[in-house]
């Protein structure tokens, strides 16, 4: 049943009627700060187990390679096919993984991760059917590797955002570390025990994964456990935010607002006639989805009057609108009745949600999606009758919890795959503060959780799926396809990781060919991952300079690592090799750490997802064909040369594919009608601008 028009509802039995109103303050609901330190740390270490054992095994597979294969009694192709499957499943699993991290935590997804990998690499060890083996250790465990790699690469963003860079760096170099102590140690084992015994061995230590998951608290879950420590935060943030718009440091963030409004003290409040006849009143006896069903008449994009618009609570932007809070409440009801939201009857569905007398209330604009969201400083939960709806304080808070889990789920997290240096990103040089900067990259609300006010005229859309599906349709959103500039970057992509897994999977066999030892084969892996981890520091260190050029260095590694594939069949000699994995390791180090930066400065932050989804899915299909592609010339012609040749190949053609990107992506922003930034001239001269401008400084 639904409110009359005055307001009052229908003739009922005095018993029957429920005056009782609580108010929720949406200022109060914020996504987590990243505390930058603190527990963190602990969390780093977690991560950097992980990526430790997790990539120590699968790029290890290489130096155990002769022996299954003798053991099997198969061809390099087929039994390439594990070692290319391990990662390759690990890539394509992204995805798959980032979208169930929006229900399950990411400690669960470590621990069912580190089990199902576990079992599988272990019974792996025990099959003697060549294609059950690659089934179990290639498909099973690279899926299961997916579940532990991806929450231990993204959860160093929840808790870094000035050290990200940092954290992440040291976060990766255990992918690294952990492929140069495989490399020396698999050896030895395989020496001792044989590969199954060795392979046995790795299973039981990478449940170490397991243990780590346990540290991988989140931020809010970590600030309950410390609510003193809590508080003591977000007393300090809020002083720092306003020490800094007394400064006249704020930055102002425009909306549309109404002539009824009136401004005090810098901020929107209507009068309590607008508020209590004006305000849309979001009722839950409407059918589900329809959330703003009467927006204010006033609020017209044709009256609209640009006016900066901030929260209370540290003149910061709201994160939570209000159809977001109905949709939520509805939840709520639901749990409560035991019934799924959709299927409530209407007559458990009788309670208002609409903005509080008083409440700053205004309408923000999103350009992408042509709509805009309403939203309100505080927000009143009234029931019009008693109809198994009891407003109480609990109600109140579990609504607000649930409202704070919506800030923090992945989905709604713009920069959620952004691992590395925050220097270049606009969104957190144009903030003041790091609160500011992560109420920036929280997109609820839009085409997310709840419906929109389209413009300001109140056309409804339907309820949006749930937050799986929804984070699976945004990674996986087809449209950035049309955009020639990711397509190039795409198959750029496609061709580095077909030229990647050349020196893992096949180095230490062809220098066994060559007639060095097992041991010394192996250690060129070693000084491979050695010198890699340097190159991961080195490419996070100049990512922060604003004078590199991240096109630029991308090119010049990939190129420089493709030359030294193809130059290693006219190196023999031991010293050769040597220099060969000393060089493809620092280059190759710049290919990883670069790629992210490349999408968000051709494609922008808001596309990261989008463009990171598709990113994860090609590079996992090129992997998972380019060890048996590269094994099939061997095959072919019992000749490692041919293989590193054509390895190299695919390494300079992604390069060179990337050269005229900037050119590109400069000819797409003027065909699309976007505005072009001025030609940037390269690394050279943005460090001689700089150093000119510091000196007229």
């Amino acid at each position: 049943m639904t409110q009359s028009k005055s307001g009052s509802s229908p003739e009922m039995p005095t018993s029957e009627i429920k005056t009782e109103e609580l108010e929720i303050n949406l200022e109060d609901i914020e996504p987590p700060i990243p505390p930058d330190g603190g527990w963190g740390w602990v969390v780093l270490i977690g991560s950097f187990i992980c990526m430790f054992f997790v990539d120590g095994l699968s790029f290890s597979f290489g130096i155990i390679l002769p022996d299954v294969q003798e053991s099997f009694q198969c061809s390099t192709t087929t039994i390439s096919l594990a070692g290319s499957f391990i990662v390759g499943f690990t890539l394509i699993s992204g995805p798959i993984v980032s979208a169930i991290s929006n229900v399950w935590s990411f400690r669960m997804l470590v621990w069912v991760g580190s089990l199902v990998s576990f079992g599988s690499v272990l019974i792996a060890s025990f099959v003697y059917d060549v294609y059950s083996f690659i089934i179990l250790y290639g498909v099973i465990t690279g899926i299961s590797y997916g579940l532990i790699y991806l929450p231990a690469a993204t959860i160093v963003t929840q808790w870094f955002a000035k050290r990200r860079a940092t954290a992440t760096g040291i976060s990766v170099c255990g992918s690294s570390i952990g492929s140069a102590v495989y490399s020396i140690f698999v050896p030895r084992l395989v020496k001792l025990y044989s590969w199954r015994g060795c392979m046995a061995i790795m299973a039981a230590i990478s449940l170490n994964c397991f243990a780590a998951g346990f540290v991988f608290l989140s931020v809010r879950e970590y600030q309950r456990m410390e609510p003193r420590k809590k508080q003591n935060s977000d007393e300090e943030g809020k002083k720092k935010v306003s020490h800094a718009h007394e400064n006249g440091q704020a930055e102002n963030f425009d909306y549309h607002r109404s002539d009824d409004v009136k401004a005090e003290n810098g901020l929107i409040n209507h009068n309590p006639e607008f508020t209590n006849s004006k305000v849309p009143k979001l009722e839950h006896g409407d059918r589900p989805g329809r959330h703003v069903t009467n927006p204010p008449a006033t609020v017209q994009e044709d009256q609209a009057e640009m006016q900066p618009m901030h929260s209370s609570n540290g003149h910061l932007p709201l994160v939570v609108d209000i159809s977001t809070v109905n949709k939520v409440v509805e939840d709520v009801l639901g749990a409560r009745n035991n019934a799924k939201p959709y299927k409530l009857s209407k007559r458990h569905r009788t309670l208002s949600v609409e903005p509080s007398a008083g409440a700053s209330i205004y309408v923000k604009h999103d350009q992408a999606h042509g709509a805009g969201m309403l939203f309100a400083s505080s927000v009143s939960l009234r029931p019009y009758m008693e109809a198994g709806v009891h407003v109480d304080p609990k109600l109140q808070e579990e609504i607000k919890r649930r409202l704070e889990r919506v800030t923090e789920l992945p989905v709604n997290r713009a920069d959620f795959f952004y691992t590395t240096s925050m220097a270049r990103l606009n969104e957190f040089i144009s903030s003041h503060s790091v609160n500011e900067y992560v109420r920036s990259v929280t997109k609820i609300g839009v085409g997310d959780i709840a419906g929109t006010v389209d413009g300001v005229a109140g056309r409804e859309t339907k309820r949006q799926s749930s937050s799986v599906v929804r984070m699976l349709a945004e990674l996986f959103d087809v449209s950035l396809l049309r955009s020639p500039t990711f397509a190039v970057l795409l198959a750029s992509s496609v061709f580095g990781l077909l030229g990647y897994p050349v020196p893992y999977m096949f180095l230490s066999s062809e220098a066994q060919s060559l007639g060095f030892t097992v041991e010394s084969s192996a250690n060129l892996l070693v000084y491979l991952s050695a010198v890699n981890t340097v190159g991961r520091i080195v490419a996070g260190v100049i990512s922060d300079w604003p004078c590199t050029d991240a096109l630029f260095v991308n090119n010049v590694a990939l190129i420089t690592a493709g030359i030294a594939c193809m130059l290693l069949p006219i190196l023999p000699t031991y010293i050769g090799h040597v220099t060969y994995a000393v060089t493809f390791g620092l280059s190759i180090a710049a290919f990883v750490s670069l790629r992210i930066i490349l999408l968000v400065e051709m494609l922008g932050l808001d596309r990261l997802t989008n463009a990171y989804g598709f990113l994860l899915l090609f590079q996992g299909v090129a992997f998972m064909v380019s060890s048996p592609i590269l094994a099939a010339f061997y095959d072919a012609y019992s000749d490692y040369r041919f293989t590193f040749l054509l390895g190299g190949g695919c390494l300079i053609i992604s390069g060179i594919m990337c050269i005229p990107l900037r050119k590109l992506h400069r000819w797409e922003k003027k065909r699309n009608g976007e505005v072009v930034d001025p030609i940037e001239r390269g690394c050279f001269f943005r460090c001689i601008r700089l150093a000119r401008d510091r000196l007229r400084n």
